[in-house]
């Protein structure tokens, strides 16, 4: 702040001290003492009083003709109460001592609006913030902040020295700062869901959490490739690797729970949503290069095994081409939607989803992505060639044995979640199991009905192929299954 601001800050604040002073001339605590009737010099502000101060505040915002001027006043009026307290304290505590009412813990801050209702908490500011001498301090003060609206004139800033934070202490051997910080983003997070106009806010706080995922996944693979294999270096690291786990399984948890919001309640945005796209499909889509990579992976997968936050987005999503784009990026020439594919091959037996259960959901999920993209791309639009890139063959040959090998892979799929529904897996006794299938047939129907425009032959030999696995006796109970045959009326 250069010397004309200041005077500007410090003339403000001088006013605005003189009307506080005026209408409660015995301070702080006689403001809001209504019960008090006993003294006779109880002082309370009149209807007249009040309305003029409220004027006077109402009148300088709009006087503010930009953003800085906002910064100012506020930082004028956090010198002007502070100070008003004070003398106010100092000059009257002998005869306050009987009167002052017994302390209650309430909010600290209130947002401007407040303030011009006659409540006189001061807004934080971000002057106090940047002088926090660190992060656990600064943490303290932005707790303070209880309404969305007071994050917006200076989001930018607090949205850079948020993210550096919750990184540095997700480093930390106690990861407990990290965990306040992404329970402080999912407040501000729940607020903004009030009104449309904190969207963009909200957009910054799904996308504060993914990127500060992406940077931990990213730090811990260069330290893998520094490490060169050096048994060593290996020890040391397993002695810390377990230090931010919780922290990323939280990240992950946070971050689907606020992506799926915007989503399911139709805050989709071209422009806003971009850069969390290709961050989102290299995190959770690609092959795990490491073991929090991996854990980010498999945590999204139990929570979320038929991929919603994959569907809510893909609904939103204008077209097909954009779908692909990002499903096709090159990753360790490579592509996401190959690596996909490929790491389905080796779909597991029936029981291996007791042995890890993280595994069979992390497979599960990958399926559920293949079924939903098949869905949105239809048979003709599928692409076929990056999905399999790596066969020696025709592209006719090619096309025809990769799409029966998916549908069988989903006739799989569908079976094992069926005769498992009635076991003691953690994952198939919950509502996740009837989704799943549901997610999956959607495809076996996507393929039957690409079939059937493309090629008659094949549409009868895949349609019988699906009538003979799915009539087995072990699964005619299944629901699920018995609505899906009856659309074929088989």
């Amino acid at each position: 702040m250069n010397n004309i601001e200041e005077e500007q800050v410090e003339a403000m604040a001088a006013a605005l001290e003189e009307q506080l002073s005026i209408v409660y001339p015995r301070g702080p605590h006689f403001s809001n003492d209504c019960n008090n009737e006993g003294d006779d010099n109880n002082e309370k502000m009149t209807t007249d009083e009040e309305g003029t101060l409220r004027n006077s505040f109402q009148n300088l915002i709009q006087d503010l003709n930009y953003s800085a001027d906002y910064q100012q006043l506020k930082v004028a009026f956090a010198r002007a109460a502070h100070r008003w307290k004070s003398i106010s304290i100092s000059n009257g505590s002998d005869q306050m001592t009987d009167v002052i009412p017994s302390p209650q813990k309430t909010s600290t801050t209130f947002s401007l609006f407040d303030q011009l209702q006659g409540g006189f908490a001061l807004p934080v500011t971000l002057e106090e913030i940047q002088e926090a001498s660190s992060a656990q301090e600064r943490f303290k003060v932005l707790e303070k902040i209880d309404y969305v609206d007071d994050l917006l004139m200076d989001w930018k800033e607090i949205c850079h020295i948020l993210t550096t934070d919750l990184f540095d202490s997700s480093q930390a051997t106690d990861p407990e700062l990290a965990l306040q910080i992404i329970s402080l983003h999912r407040k501000w997070f729940d607020q903004g869901r009030s009104s449309e106009e904190y969207t963009p806010l909200l957009y910054s706080i799904c996308q504060n959490l993914l990127e500060t995922l992406g940077t931990i996944i990213k730090v811990e693979e260069n330290n893998l490739k520094k490490q060169n294999n050096n048994r060593e270096s290996q020890g040391l690291l397993s002695s810390s690797e377990n230090i931010d786990e919780t922290v990323v399984v939280s990240l992950v948890q946070n971050w689907r729970d606020m992506w799926l919001d915007l989503m399911q309640r139709n805050q989709y945005s071209e422009d806003l949503v971009q850069d969390m796209e290709s961050c989102m499909f290299m995190i959770y889509l690609r092959n795990a290069p490491s073991k929090k990579s991996a854990l980010a992976q498999k945590v999204l997968a139990l929570v979320d095994p038929n991929a919603r936050w994959f569907q809510s987005w893909m609904n939103h999503v204008a077209t097909i081409d954009h779908i692909i784009s990002l499903l096709c990026m090159e990753e360790r020439d490579s592509m996401i939607l190959s690596e996909l594919w490929l790491r389905l091959q080796t779909f597991p037996e029936e029981d291996n989803n007791n042995k890890n259960p993280s595994n069979y959901a992390f497979q599960l999920h990958s399926i559920s992505i293949l079924s939903i993209t098949l869905c949105r791309t239809r048979l003709s639009h599928f692409p076929w060639d990056v999905i399999n890139q790596k066969r020696n063959v025709t592209c006719t040959e090619n096309f025809t044995t990769i799409i029966d090998e998916m549908l069988d892979l989903f006739l799989h799929v569908v079976v094992s979640l069926s005769m498992l529904a009635n076991s003691n897996t953690t994952l198939t006794n919950n509502d996740f199991s009837n989704e799943l299938k549901i997610t999956i047939l959607n495809g076996v129907e996507a393929i039957l009905e690409g079939s059937r425009c493309d090629n008659e032959s094949d549409f009868e030999r895949r349609f019988g192929n699906v009538r003979s696995i799915l009539q087995q006796e072990a699964i005619t109970g299944d629901k699920t299954i018995t609505r899906f045959l009856n659309i074929y009326n088989i």
